[in-house]
Parts: structure tokens; C-alpha cells; sequence
């Protein structure tokens, strides 16, 4: 009996510690791709700082989100976008997107975006993607236009959320 309850408590104790433990350890998801093309990720203290591609692959992904879709998927990719802003940047532009998704669906139209660069500026978290955006009616391209995105990152709870989000037509 005695045994029995002392296993419990030490149990719950283990319990209790391995929760803390996993509370505190910064978490980072890299898909496969990534880690195959660059290696191992070095996390510092301020979780930035591990890799300037980290970033720039995260902003890839968010801006690929938002600019690549056709009327099936277009909610989707949409809802995954605004899922990475933060909630200050959601609640000023999120619902109008996930709006905007909502009315491309019953449409023919799709667009996708070829990154040509990116840049980062590590002082203000910031990377700009520069690339080709053609958007598509059924399988006719409508219109082709060099686009500039610019992602603001904040570094919450060691997730990167998008705090500021700006595209520019380039002429």
C-alpha cells in the first residue's frame, strides 16, 4: 500500500516537472525541406537571431499563404495567412481577407507568386519578398505584375507572428 502511494506522488511529480520543462523550451517548427537544404538551427535567446533563411523561409511561406490559390483552395490558404498575424494585425485586417476568400470561391480566378528575392533587416525584424505575381482567369492570364510584400515580425512567446504586413506594385 505504502509503495503504491509513494509510485503516485512521484509520478505526479514527474508529471508536474516534465509540463514545466516543455513550457519553457523555445519550440520550433522546420519543415523537412529546410532542414534538409540547411542544416541544424541554432536557437538564441532571443529566437530571431538563429538564422537570417529561418526568417526569410517563414516570411516565403506566409507571403506564398496569401499570393498563391485558385478558387478551391482560396480559403484555405487565406485562413492559413491570418492564422499567422498577430492579433493587433488580425483584428485590423483579418476578417476582410478571410472575406475576400470566402467571395473568390464561386469565381474561375487564381493567381500565383515566383519569389525572385528576398531581403531581410534583422534591426526591425522585417523581411521583404520581391517577386512575380500572374493571376489567372480559368487558365488565361489576366495580368503579371512585379509585386514587393513586406512582413514585420514580432517574436512573442518565441513563435514569429506577422505584426505588420504591406504589398507595393512595383513599375
Amino acid at each position: 500500500m505504502l509503495t503504491t502511494v509513494l509510485l503516485v506522488v512521484v509520478s505526479i511529480m514527474l508529471a508536474v516537472t516534465l509540463v514545466r520543462v516543455s513550457n519553457s523550451v523555445p519550440v520550433r517548427l522546420v519543415s523537412y525541406e529546410y532542414l534538409a537544404n540547411n542544416g541544424y538551427v541554432t536557437i538564441t535567446s532571443n529566437g530571431l537571431a538563429d538564422a537570417d533563411s529561418y526568417l526569410e523561409s517563414i516570411a516565403a511561406a506566409d507571403v506564398t499563404n496569401y499570393t498563391t490559390w485558385s478558387n478551391k483552395n482560396v480559403a484555405n490558404q487565406y485562413a492559413r495567412f491570418v492564422n499567422r498575424l498577430s492579433p493587433a494585425l488580425y483584428n485590423k485586417i483579418g476578417k476582410s481577407i478571410l472575406d475576400a476568400g470566402d467571395s473568390k470561391k464561386p469565381t474561375q480566378e487564381a493567381q500565383t507568386f515566383y519569389i525572385e528575392e528576398t531581403k531581410i533587416n534583422n534591426l526591425k525584424n522585417t523581411v521583404q519578398i520581391i517577386g512575380l505575381l500572374r493571376m489567372y482567369q480559368g487558365i488565361e492570364v489576366t495580368r503579371s505584375t512585379k509585386m514587393i510584400y513586406e512582413l514585420e515580425y514580432n517574436n512573442k512567446n518565441q513563435v514569429p507572428k506577422i505584426t505588420s504586413f504591406k504589398a507595393k506594385e512595383l513599375n
